[in-house]
């Protein structure tokens, strides 16, 4: 297709600076919704963590939920703050503090898709809608993936143009 066929005239595009903050904001969603709150390991071999050994032939539980609300790499950890992400403000973050996939060798292969799905969603659906809050607050269940017992109440209305 010809560079400029005018094949995108008519459509709106989200700014970069708009689309740097729409990354930002599915990052602490992320941080304090991860898809996968638990996840579970087996330690073949005995494991030293600081003073600690596990004993090999152990399986373990990681709490990615827990890590991400560390304020020791996340100060005012409960609260939203997407500009926390912003200018790579927790590029010097150590390995395996943000985990909201698991990491290393055994990470979520689909994260990328994920991404690419939500920030597609996202600005699709803030794009036509505004977005209601409804209902009760949610709380969080532990499963294999995290979801809300008093259900996901968000009401959508259409945006006027």
């Amino acid at each position: 297709m010809p560079k400029n066929s005018g094949a995108h005239k008519g459509k709106r595009h989200l700014p970069t600076n708009k689309r740097k903050y729409l990354d930002c904001v599915i990052k602490e969603t992320m941080r304090l919704h991860p898809p996968v709150p638990i996840i579970g390991r087996y330690i073949p071999n005995d494991v030293q963590i600081g003073e600690q050994t596990i004993p090999g032939n152990t399986n373990i539980f990681l709490m990615p939920y827990y890590v991400l609300r560390d304020p020791e790499y996340f100060p005012d950890p409960q609260t939203f703050k997407p500009e926390r992400w912003m200018d790579g403000e927790n590029a010097l973050l150590p390995n395996f503090a943000y985990i909201p996939f698991s990491a290393g060798p055994k990470n979520c292969m689909g994260q990328k898709f994920a991404n690419l799905q939500l920030k597609t969603l996202i600005s699709k659906v803030i794009r036509h809608f505004e977005l209601l809050t409804l209902g009760k607050e949610l709380k969080a269940t532990y499963t294999f993936i995290l979801s809300s017992s008093s259900g996901n109440n968000v009401g959508l209305m259409p945006r006027c143009f």
